[in-house]
């Protein structure tokens, strides 16, 4: 079983590594209950997916992941600022692609070659986002 890894030391940046072996339907079910304890926090936040290694999700991981935006979409929209993703894989492109047609995020999403052109990318919209935060009315 491969897992895939979650690392929030450094929140508001979280950053998830997705392994290069088979992804489990167990895997994915551990990865969107994280996911929405990290949501439950209540508290803006980036995540850089790191997915160079992933080989991709069967057709029914995709579309529990699709549900997942779904049923998430108002708690993503309010809390999730944006996600950085690194993928060099076609297929890993497709997949992404796929999940994002059957349910567009509610949140800036782009891909890049390099984790460190994402891990820039990201830190700036966490660092604008900021900036926007203090500039509201509480």
């Amino acid at each position: 079983m491969a897992e895939i890894h979650i690392d929030e030391s450094r929140w508001p940046l979280v950053v998830i590594e997705w392994p290069a072996g088979t992804i489990t339907d167990a895997d994915i079910e551990d990865f969107l209950r994280r996911s929405t304890a990290q949501l439950a926090r209540g508290e803006r936040f980036g995540s850089l997916h790191d997915g160079v290694r992933a080989s991709g999700l069967d057709s029914k991981q995709r579309k529990r992941m699709s549900e997942h935006v779904n049923l998430s979409r108002a708690l993503l929209r309010r809390w999730h600022v944006a996600a950085a993703i690194v993928a060099d894989s076609a297929m890993v492109r497709g997949m992404i692609t796929a999940i994002n047609w059957v349910s567009p995020p509610p949140f800036p999403q782009k891909q890049f070659a390099t984790r460190a052109e994402a891990e820039s990318w990201l830190l700036g919209m966490l660092e604008a986002d900021r900036g926007s935060s203090a500039s509201r009315p509480r």
